[in-house]
Parts: C-alpha cells; structure tokens; sequence
C-alpha cells in the first residue's frame, strides 16, 4: 500500500503527465494535488504572532469592522502606502476582516432541504423528455460549463465557436455556429472603436437559459504598440500585449436558434474566479492588481480603480462600492458584479481592496469567496560549536490561513463581513449555507522546518574547494542536520448571519487532511486521508454543539461525494493510485458503512477527481457516467463508463465507450439517449448513445481549424471587442 506523500505525488506526476501529453492550454490541478503546490495566490489574513522558536500563530476565527469609502482619495492612499512596501505581486494579501458600515443588511434565509442527488436533475422540458445539466452544488444556483442542453437543444463551446445542434433521438442536426473570437483570438463585440481590444486564448464556459446564451471568458486586454517587435512573447502584429485581465460577459439572443444574435458585451476589471446564475441574474467574481506609484495621479482614478465595461462604454466603480480595511497589505482588488442578462446592464458591483480569491460559494441569498495563504516566518541564528566552526541554525515557520468575504445578493450587492479562519480548504463543498448558517471544513496544517550547516567561511576554503574538501575537515557530524516536522488536523466551523462564531470541531484526524465534503441539511459529510479513508458524519442539528457521530475508516480515499438515493456516493482513489467507487450506507443510529466498491481496472485518471461537472449522477436513472484514462503496453486509452447500482449486488459496468483523445469529456442525456461531447486540442465532436440498448448511435465532428461562416451569420455586423478610454 502506497504512503499519504506517494499518493500526493502520483496525483501530481499523473497530471502533469495528462497535460503534457496532451497539451493543455490552461494549467488545472486536483483537488487533491493542489493543496501541496505553492500557493500563488495569498489572502487576507489576520496580524501574526511571532514568536521566537516557535510557529507563526493567529487565532481560529477573527472578525475586523472597516467601512466602505465616500471618495477615491482613501482608495488611493492606501494603495500608495502598499505600493511603497511590496511589489505587483500577488504576495502577501490583505490582513482583517471586512464587515459593512452601519445594520446588517437583513438577509433571507431559505432553508435548503433538497437532497444532494437533484442539485442538478432538471425539470420535464415542456412537451419533451426528461433531460439532464450540468452538475451543481445548489439547487437553483446555475454553474457555467462547456457543454448544456435544454432538452431539445445542445450547446457546446469548442475552440473559436459555439455550436447549437438539434438533438432528435440521437441524432445531430447543426443549427448554427457562433464566433466568438477571431483567428487572431480577438474577442468579437458589436461595438465601435479602435483604442482597446481583449483577446482571448481559454476555451469559456457558458450559461442557457430560455431564450440567452451567456459566455464567461477570460480575457487580456491588447493595447497599440507602434511599429517593430521586441519578440513574440510581447508584441502580436504591432499589438502589445497588456498585463491587464478582464473577466468578459457576452450574451448571445438564441429565441431563433438558426440566427442567435449577439446583444450585448460587458466586462470586469481581474481574472475569473468563478461565476454563478441565478434566474437571469448573472454573479461575476474576478481578481484585479493595481500599482500606484509617482506617475499615477490621484484625479486619474481609471488608473488605480477596478472597471466594468457595458458595450463598449467604460466605468470605473463609485467609492461607495469598494471596502478597503485598515491592515490591507496588498493592491489586488477582489471585483464582484451582477449582470441582468435580459437586458446587459451591469446593474450592481462591489469591489474589496486587499482581498483575492480563490474560489467561490454561492446559496440563493449570498455569495461567499474565499482565498488561502501560506504563512511563513524565518530565523537565523550563528553561533560556533566546540571546534570553534561557526554553525549556522535556520527554522521556517509555516500555516495555512483562510478568510471567506460574504455578499448579500437582494437588491445592491453588499458586503455583510469578512471571517479567516485558521487552515484551508480543499474546495467550495467544503463551504455550505443552511438556515442562516455558514458551516465550514478545513485542513489546520502548521510546520516548521531546522536546517542546521557550518558557514562555509570559517572553513577558510574556497567555494570550488568545499565539495571535495569538505569531508576532510575536523567537525562533528551533529552539527550538520536536517529536520522538519508538521502538526495537521482538521476542524468545522459554524458561522452566523454575521460571520460570528457559532460552534466548531477541532482536532479532527490528526495527521491527515480533507479530500472531500458534502452538507446535507443538519448533517455534514466529509473524507480525510493518510493511509486509511476515515469518512466523517457529524450532526449539525445543534449548530452551537456539532457533534461527530460516525468515523469509517476503510482503505482509499473520496475526492467527491454524492447523495444517491438512500446511499451515498464516493468517487476517488485505492490506495495505490486507482480509481475506486464507494457507496455508503447510513444506519438509523448515523453511523456509516462501505456496502460496495468498484475499482477501475487499470483506470488512474478522470477529470471527475477534482472537476464535479465531469461527473454525471443520476439515481432515478440509476446512472453513472465519467471518462478514466488508462495506461497499457505503452499506450494511453480514454474510456466514458457508464455504471449503475444495486443494493444486492452492488455496481455494474454496463457500458465502456471508447473515446480517443480528449482534454474535456461531458456527457448529458435527453429521455433514454446519451450524449457525449469531447473536446481535444485537434479535434472536436459529439456522440450518441442509447441507455437502453447500450448501442451507439451516431456522431458528428467540429471543425476546429478555422472559423466557419455559416450564411445565417453575417461575420462582417461584428468586430474585435473594443472599449474606449
């Protein structure tokens, strides 16, 4: 059986391996590999303690007050004052919690009761099939992805273009196909202008409602250059690239979906965290730096303030709008916008000055973005040992910190307050809202490392001379060592309306960290790892006193849980490296049980490890569905499984579809037919599979060399997006 730090580092190898092989254009990590790489984002955090011989410390839970701004001359300061100490990094990220000024806002509470395995089941398409969306936390609460259906439409973003396909009983009638960047990779717009275009390199994510096709893309703005090139890396047919980013939005009108027509195009200042959609209300949430120094004026604030762009029209956010704390240690502004996509207003932004994030959870009432720093601190001290050799003593401190900004989503948006907390968290099942209450599960690591070695200059040799000489010279051997040691844990908190402290767990399973959760109402549901896979239930029902009601340890661990009926569903790994499915079962007194297992023989990756829109769960359908990649005779071979469940006999394989090369794999279906989408940096397409018979049905390719022009598009009525100064 593999060690915790072997299976840490296959996770890494195996995706780095993956996105090598084959050439990913956008760097991703699991879920359970990326709590173990460096961490390029920080947060806000709260003052350390710093203490001689011992750990960085900061208390479990802290709440800061500060107030929104009435002008830009406070923004500006601040800034000033930060940009004086740091660079433009994205170090050291801003200290304290954030509340409002004045009342709470008074926030709804919904009491969420729907069961974890129709958080994604859509509703009967009126006059159709049962059909099935993208997979989400919330019910209620829309999640971008690549690939949707409406139950009689589909919709998939490949490369350059958009494509709308008919779907009827398995087979694909393409009704039109949308450009949404040119072969330059500029972003297409319907407005005027020449000074300023974006560009875009990812492949977006969209949103379908009735009659809307919404775009969420990350793009780069491009600014003139003038004549020459430096070098490719700089300059693009006398365009230089900008370092600035901008989350861009564009909504296309589908009501005919021969002709969708694009109606509007905004944008926010930052990188894309993430977005949800709720209704036809659209919430943008990115991460933008800005750096002031003698040539930045203060009357300038297009230079130091975050923007939101409408159709070519520009803005940048009032100063009532932005929350800055007095510890902020950092010039990144974390951007939140809201978007009706009816009519393409940016109707409401809200912008926090020394905050980034990481990732994002949102309830039908609130938005919570959260972001994680790694907390270190250093100590040198020199002193000589018996032979008179000056021995050098260094100890690294180190902890992980998380702090979770929460925005009332009813009418403006509104910053309600900011908590950190001690630790960080594996992703956003690790965060939940219920009855008012935010429950939280994270991973308390803390460490410290001593290296201790004799200063090369009291040898009295030269730096060529130390390798070889080194071993020849009169010092004791214990003076030259190594060590390093780590206290982890884990611990849930629960939060009130306000980000107090209600309740919490500490002290959870000791040596090993979360791989995954899943809220249910008054219970919580979580997997940590080392060398065994303890799943945890604990009773939340007294959110002032949770208490841990079972702890099932069994070999492998679950980076993903599931509600399936009854039971509940674990996707994740065997102790050496596999793919593995669990199903646990839960007994009147809570206590949990494995009751089946299914490994994928030879299977050692799936996108569904850390990406639960990979996943297709559907329990009334007693359905399965994720692609695995496996490795044999030297070759790489990429299968969709299709399984399903039975109490007395536990998972059945029923169908494997091979599906060749692919970067992103999403299946949906519509009644008893299967649809597969698979997208590649070569190739791009579409096929069908009846559920019934487990007999393929048919396929179609997209063209992913060029930009088609399809004569119900008019290419020449749009141009690359600009926005005017």
């Amino acid at each position: 059986m593999k060690t915790y730090e072997e299976l840490t580092q296959d996770i890494l190898e195996k995706t780095k391996v993956e996105k090598t092989r084959r050439r990913r254009l956008a760097t991703r990590i699991t879920a359970g590999a990326a709590a173990f790489v460096l961490f390029a984002s920080a947060v806000a955090v709260p003052t350390i303690l710093r203490q001689r011989g011992a750990s960085p410390v900061v208390a479990p839970y802290v709440n800061t007050p500060v107030t929104a701004q009435n002008d830009y001359s406070e923004v500006y300061k601040k800034l000033q004052e930060i940009s004086s100490k740091t660079d433009l990094s994205y170090a050291g990220y801003a200290k304290g919690g954030l509340t409002a000024d004045g009342a709470m806002p008074e926030t709804a509470v919904q009491e969420n009761t729907e069961d974890a395995y129709d958080l994604y089941k859509a509703d009967d398409a009126v006059d159709g099939e049962p059909y099935s969306d993208t997979n989400v936390q919330v019910a209620g609460v829309m999640e971008a992805d690549v690939f949707k259906t409406d139950g009689q439409y589909l919709y998939a973003v490949s490369h350059r273009n958009i494509y709308i396909y008919k779907a009827n009983a398995g087979q694909f009638t393409l009704l039109s196909t949308i450009p949404y960047r040119t072969e330059d990779n500029d972003l297409i717009s319907n407005s005027d202008g020449a000074e300023r275009m974006l560009s875009i390199w990812e492949t977006p994510e969209m949103y379908v409602t009735d009659n809307r096709l919404i775009l969420i893309a990350q793009a780069n703005e491009k600014s003139k250059a003038g004549s020459g090139s430096y070098n490719d890396d700089y300059y693009y047919d006398g365009l230089m690239w900008n370092t600035r980013a901008y989350t861009a939005v564009m909504i296309f009108d589908i009501t005919d979906r021969t002709a969708p027509v694009l109606l509007h195009t905004a944008a926010i200042s930052g990188s894309r965290i993430s977005s949800r959609m709720i209704d036809d209300v659209l919430y943008v949430a990115a991460c933008d730096s800005y750096y002031v120094n003698e040539d930045v004026r203060q009357d300038d604030p297009e230079a130091y303030i975050p923007k939101l762009f409408c159709d070519g029209e520009v803005s940048v956010v009032a100063p009532d709008t932005i929350y800055c704390g007095e510890e902020a240690e950092s010039s990144v502004f974390l951007n939140v916008c809201k978007i009706d996509t009816a009519t393409g207003d940016v109707s409401s932004s809200l912008s926090l000055l020394g905050y980034n994030g990481d990732m994002l959870y949102q309830s039908e009432n609130n938005l919570y973005v959260a972001a994680y720093a790694d907390i270190s601190d250093h100590q040198t001290d020199t002193s000589p040992n018996a032979a008179g050799v000056s021995i050098v003593t260094e100890t690294y401190f180190g902890s992980y910190r998380t702090a979770i900004a929460k925005i009332a989503l009813t009418g403006e948006l509104r910053l309600v307050g900011s908590v950190t907390l001690a630790g960080r968290l594996n992703n956003s099942f690790s965060m939940d809202e219920y009855n008012g209450y935010l429950r939280v599960v994270l991973s308390t690591d803390t460490w410290h490392s001593v290296s201790r070695y004799a200063e090369r200059s009291s040898w009295n040799i030269t730096e060529n001379e130390w390798d070889y000489e080194v071993d020849d010279l009169d010092y004791d051997a214990d003076d030259l060592e190594s060590d390093w040691q780590e206290d982890r844990a884990n611990a849930l908190y629960i939060l009130g309306d306000t980000l107090d402290l209600v309740g919490s767990l500490s002290g959870i399973a000791p040596d090993e960290r979360v791989y995954s959760a899943r809220f249910e109402g008054d219970h919580a549901y979580f997997v940590t790892y080392r060398e065994t896979d303890p799943l945890f239930h604990v009773d939340l029902s007294d959110p002032t006193n949770p208490v841990i009601v079972s702890e099932l340890k069994i070999p492998g661990f679950s980076t993903y849980l599931h509600r399936y009926g009854e039971w509940l569903f674990g996707f994740g790994e065997t102790d050496d490296g596999g793919l593995k499915l669990s199903m646990f079962a839960e007994n009147d007194a809570g206590e949990m049980s494995e009751i089946a297992t299914l490994p994928i023989d030879g299977a050692y990756y799936s996108e569904a490890l850390y990406n639960h829109h990979a996943i297709l769960i559907d329990p009334e359908k007693n359905l399965i569905g994720f692609s695995a990649y496996s490795y044999s005779n030297g070759e790489y071979t990429m299968t969709y499984y299709i399984v399903s469940f039975d109490q007395a006999t536990g998972f059945t394989v029923k169908a494997t579809i091979p599906i060749g090369e692919a970067d992103t794999v999403r299946a949906l279906y519509i009644g008893n037919v299967l649809y597969l989408y698979q997208n590649s940096y070569a190739e791009s397409g579409l096929t069908s599979f009846f559920l019934d018979t487990f007999q393929s049905g048919a396929s179609v390719t997209m063209d992913v060399t060029e930009i088609p022009e399809p004569e119900d598009i008019d290419y020449e009525d749009y141009e690359p997006i600009v926005y005017l100064n």
